[in-house]
């Protein structure tokens, strides 16, 4: 059996070595002991506390690459770059499509107004799907409608979870409460 000894009670040096499951730490303030799947758990709650850190910068990076992508295609129906094979008519439906994709998909990504642009990108891409792809097929992947599902879907979720702390609208809420 292995024998650890911890300075604080409630915290456990990240990295100990545990080379057996029965190791025992004895803390030296309180004489509590701690089993290896005590320790354990310490470990694996420390590195999903860390993780948690990061969520507001993950979802901030979930906003601008999703928007990006979807800012690409508009820049691709309206401005056409980059260079496409066809490009829609003015003032079709897909064209009035790659409009919104523009100015909506850019609003989002920089995190403007992000809950409103996104709400409404959700449905056009939920429009998207049902128009064009439903009807060939079932299955999203074989109708060419994955995309149009996950920009729908993740675009729903930043209207729940909003624009993330590296937004417009989190510098404006910053400036807001510090005012």
């Amino acid at each position: 059996m292995a024998l650890f000894l911890a300075s604080n009670c409630h915290v456990f040096r990240p990295g100990a070595l545990i080379t057996q499951m029965s190791a025992v730490v004895i803390c030296c303030q309180a004489h509590h002991r701690y089993t290896a799947e005590d320790i354990v758990e310490h470990e694996r709650n420390s590195m999903l506390s860390s993780i948690h850190l990061l969520q507001p910068h993950l979802l901030s990076l979930l906003r601008i690459v999703s928007s990006l992508v979807l800012f690409s295609y508009g820049t691709q129906k309206i401005l056409h770059f980059p260079a496409a094979a066809s490009v829609p008519p003015p003032g079709s439906l897909s064209w009035i499509a790659g409009l919104i994709e523009l100015i909506l998909g850019f609003l989002v990504l920089v995190g403007f107004q992000t809950r409103i642009a996104a709400f409404v990108l959700s449905g056009l891409m939920a429009f998207a799907y049902f128009i064009g792809h439903a009807g060939k097929s079932f299955y999203p992947a074989q109708n060419g409608g994955v995309a149009a599902i996950l920009f729908c879907f993740v675009f729903l979720y930043l209207v729940a979870a909003g624009a993330g702390p590296l937004s417009v609208d989190g510098l404006m809420k910053r400036n807001h409460a510090t005012a």
